[in-house]
């Protein structure tokens, strides 16, 4: 998930093509399976920390 978070930092956003791209960037792998499972919980997160920016801000 590691990959997925600096991915996204560093692109802007986060989707699909984004996450793969990193993780065949490293020389990795990964499943579809588990691609969407590592997107739902990346997403989760930044939708947490949006929340907690727009109750703070």
């Amino acid at each position: 998930m590691e990959i997925g978070r600096a991915a996204a930092a560093e692109q802007g956003k986060l989707t699909r093509a984004v996450a793969r791209t990193a993780v065949d960037d490293k020389g990795l792998t990964v499943g579809s399976k588990r691609l969407t499972e590592v997107m739902d919980i990346l997403r989760a997160e930044l939708e947490a920390a949006a929340e907690t920016h727009r109750a703070g801000g």
